[in-house]
């Protein structure tokens, strides 16, 4: 686990949980990484028509072409508004997607970790919308609500 930063000095993080990635203060902004833990996709659908040996240098396929990507929510409380950027992929998956995609749901309890409860999220912007992304954003408005 990587240490945050606040007012300039280093805060180390709880590196057993793995859930809160980085926190950093700047003035009244406080940023933290939160995670939703991995999920995998197929190489190709994510690469498009850059050739395998490519991108296999920088992400290894499974036996079933998968890559395993990362999903971070990046938390700013403003001193005024709690701002929550992306939402994971959530618990709506049905179990099929949940088989292929090896995802985790883990954004709830990163979020507890972090101290940030979902009734104080006054935003939430997601970059992009796919269908995985799609059910993070019901599963927190949900909680949000």
């Amino acid at each position: 686990m990587n240490p945050g930063s606040r007012a300039g000095q280093h805060v180390e993080l709880d590196p057993a949980s793995g859930l809160v990635r980085a926190r950093t203060q700047l003035g009244d902004f406080e940023r933290t990484v939160c995670t939703d833990g991995t999920y995998k996709l197929d190489g190709g659908a994510m690469f498009g028509v850059v050739p395998k040996p490519l991108w296999e240098k920088r992400a290894a396929a499974d036996d079933q072409n998968r890559i395993l990507l990362g999903l971070n929510t990046v938390v700013v409380r403003t001193g005024k508004q709690t701002v929550l950027i992306e939402t994971g992929i959530g618990n709506k998956q049905p179990a099929k997607m949940r088989e292929i995609h090896c995802n985790q749901e883990l954004l709830p309890q990163s979020l507890a970790a972090a101290g940030i409860r979902p009734a104080e999220v006054d935003v939430v912007i997601n970059t992009h919308r796919t269908s995985i992304i799609a059910a993070g954003t019901q599963h927190s408005i949900r909680t949000v609500r």
